[in-house]
């Protein structure tokens, strides 16, 4: 039972990618992994084996006292994916370790590794918090890429989230720093790139929120970190004025900082929060792109 519920939740993650990323977005070596798991499913013998929602502790330890090696790895491989599918905080971070270890995510640094804690968070926040489900579909986090991931809204209207992208290119809107620069002789920059954009788009509107991630606890760094920011408020003006509304900019730090209870985030521009503090951010994402907490 074992081995069956391990080929069949192998086809299903085959089956799962490709809805997500379309047929000419899965990797050669999915497509073998999909035709032997077809084969084996198809077999008689496979099909008289009944299949198991979850192999429990006593099936995987069964497997793992068989005499033939392969009953063994199948073992292995059924307990670390089980694991993995189980659902919650601690599958999320196995997942996270595994695309580490496989090199498909590479941060450096502390801050790259908190920008990388700051896109899941928002994504998790999108699926959970303000109801919208599962991304319908996802994308790579690599240079010259599109979306990150795509959520259904309601009314017929989509989410699409950006990761390390920036607004005057994947949404076309006019940079006053750039228009500065290019007014000029002598000096040169590129977009700037906030860590997190997301973008609600429906048939003749859309309103964008943006997330920085700032890693520092350090209280003067804090403050310069708010004031640079508020400099995607000025350079991005055409984004707001398609959708006037707030908070424009959310900050996130890892701790300490977060709104006054009486603080009203439709009257600030740029909203602080930490990044414990799921509830204030969800509040922060819905108010500006119109969206209900579940």
């Amino acid at each position: 039972m074992v081995v069956r519920w391990l080929v069949g939740s192998l086809s299903r993650g085959v089956a799962s990618l490709e809805r997500r990323l379309g047929s000419s977005g899965i990797a050669a070596r999915h497509e073998v992994i999909r035709r032997a798991c077809a084969d084996a499913l198809g077999h008689e013998w496979f099909r008289a084996v009944p299949e198991v929602a979850v192999p429990s502790a006593s099936m995987l330890l069964a497997a793992a006292r068989q005499r033939l090696p392969a009953y063994r790895a199948a073992a292995t491989l059924a307990a670390r994916r089980a694991a993995r599918e189980s659902g919650g905080r601690a599958a999320r971070h196995l997942r996270t370790l595994d695309l580490l270890a496989a090199e498909w995510l590479e941060p450096v640094s502390d801050d790259e590794i908190f920008e990388l804690y700051t896109l899941t968070l928002v994504l998790d926040v999108l699926e959970h918090e303000l109801g919208l489900g599962a991304p319908v579909e996802f994308g790579l986090a690599v240079s010259g890429r599109d979306h990150v991931a795509r959520f259904r809204a309601p009314s017929d209207e989509e989410v699409l989230v950006f990761f390390d992208q920036s607004p005057a290119s994947v949404l076309g809107v006019p940079s006053r720093y750039l228009g500065l620069l290019d007014a000029h002789e002598g000096v040169s920059g590129s977009p700037r790139r906030p860590d997190v954009t997301v973008v609600r788009v429906g048939r003749a509107h859309r309103v964008a929120i943006l997330v920085e991630a700032k890693q520092s606890a350090d209280a003067g760094y804090m403050s310069d970190s708010v004031y640079k920011t508020m400099g995607y408020v000025h350079d991005f003006h055409a984004l707001w004025d398609e959708a006037p509304g707030n908070p424009k900019v959310v900050v996130l730090f890892p701790e300490r900082v977060s709104p006054r209870p009486a603080a009203d985030l439709r009257v600030l521009e740029v909203a602080l929060v930490h990044s414990f503090d799921r509830p204030v951010l969800a509040r922060a994402i819905a108010t500006r792109l119109g969206l209900e907490i579940t």
